[in-house]
C-alpha cells in the first residue's frame, strides 16, 4: 500500500524532473493550431483608467471597502489613483490578461458585440466580465462558487458604474442558460472533472468560448494530478485535488466536446513589450473554440 508520504515524495520528484526539463529546454514549445493576434499594450485597460480621479474622502472610503475584502491574492486591479486591490506587484499580469482576453473577444465579435451576451464562469473578482461590458457587450454575467468573490465583483461593478453587468453566487455546473460568449478563465486546472467542465462550457455558449488555463508542456495528452490543495482559498477549486491539463489534452478535450475550430490568442507583434512569464514560456494558453 502506498502511503500519503510516498505520494507527496512522488509529486516532489515529478516537480524536480519537470524543473530540470524546463531548465535544459527539453520540453517542446508547441503551437498546433492557428494564431489570433491581438494588441496587448503595457498600459492599464480603459476601464481601470476611467475612475482615476476621485476626491480624498471617496478614496478613503474606497480603500476601506477594498481592505475589508482582503485577500485579493494576485489579482491587482487599479481602481483609482493610489487605490489598488493588492500590492501592485502583479498588476502587469492582470493588465496583460485583460488585454489578451477582452481584445480577442472584441475582435471576433466585431460590430455585433453590442448584441452579445457574455458569461464569465467562476469569475472570482469579475474584472474581465466588467471590461467586456465596458467595451460594449450587451450584457455580462459573472458567477462564482464563493460569496466572498461575488462581493468583490459587486464592489468593482459599483465603483466603475457598469450597469450592463451582473453577478451571482452559483456553481457553474448548474447553469442552464446560453450566452453568445463564455469565458472559462483560470478554472480548468482547478477541477476534478475536466470533461464535464468543458462540455458545460460548450453547451452554454452560442458563438465561441475562451478557455484560458495553465498547460503542462509534456508532449502527451494527459492530466497532471495535484493534491493537498487549499480548497478554502478564494481562487482555488471545490476540492483539495485537481487535474491540470497538458497542452495536447486541452486541445483534444475541446475537440472531444464538440468545438469545431480552435485558435490560440497571442500578443500581436506590434506590442512586443507586453510580456507574461507563464504565457511566454508556453505554460499558460488562451484558446478559443468555435461552435
Amino acid at each position: 500500500m502506498t502511503s500519503r508520504f510516498e505520494l507527496e515524495d512522488s509529486h516532489k520528484r515529478y516537480d524536480e524532473w519537470l524543473h530540470s526539463q524546463r531548465k535544459n529546454e527539453l520540453l517542446p514549445k508547441e503551437r498546433l493550431i492557428p494564431l489570433l493576434e491581438v494588441p496587448v499594450p503595457n498600459e492599464p485597460p480603459a476601464l481601470m483608467q476611467s475612475k482615476m480621479h476621485i476626491n480624498e474622502d471617496q478614496k478613503k472610503d474606497l480603500l476601506a471597502r477594498v481592505q475589508a475584502l482582503i485577500p485579493w491574492g494576485g489579482y491587482v486591479i487599479q481602481l483609482a489613483d493610489g487605490v489598488l486591490t493588492g500590492s501592485g506587484l502583479n498588476s502587469e499580469h492582470t493588465i496583460y490578461r485583460a488585454h489578451l482576453i477582452c481584445n480577442a473577444v472584441k475582435q471576433l465579435a466585431g460590430k455585433s458585440f453590442a448584441d452579445y451576451s457574455v458569461l464569465d464562469m467562476a469569475c472570482n473578482h469579475g474584472y474581465i466580465g466588467l471590461q467586456c461590458a465596458f467595451d460594449g457587450a450587451k450584457e455580462t454575467l459573472g458567477c462564482d462558487l464563493r460569496k466572498a468573490n461575488i462581493k468583490k465583483a459587486q464592489l468593482l461593478k459599483e465603483h466603475f458604474e457598469i450597469e450592463n453587468a451582473s453577478f451571482k453566487c452559483e456553481d457553474v455546473y448548474q447553469l442552464d442558460t446560453q450566452f453568445d460568449v463564455v469565458l472559462n478563465l483560470g478554472l480548468l486546472y482547478h477541477v476534478t472533472d475536466p470533461y464535464l467542465l468543458i462540455a458545460k462550457t460548450y453547451d452554454t455558449c452560442r458563438q465561441f468560448a475562451v478557455v484560458d488555463t495553465i498547460t503542462h508542456l509534456a508532449p502527451v495528452s494527459a492530466f497532471i494530478q495535484r493534491t493537498n490543495k487549499n480548497n478554502q482559498h478564494h481562487a482555488e477549486g471545490r476540492y483539495n485535488v485537481e487535474y491540470q491539463p497538458t497542452y495536447h489534452a486541452l486541445l483534444d478535450l475541446m475537440h472531444a466536446v464538440g468545438f469545431k475550430d480552435l485558435v490560440e490568442v497571442v500578443p500581436a507583434p506590434s506590442t512586443p513589450a507586453a510580456t507574461h512569464p507563464l504565457y511566454d514560456a508556453y505554460q499558460r494558453r488562451c484558446i478559443i473554440g468555435f461552435k
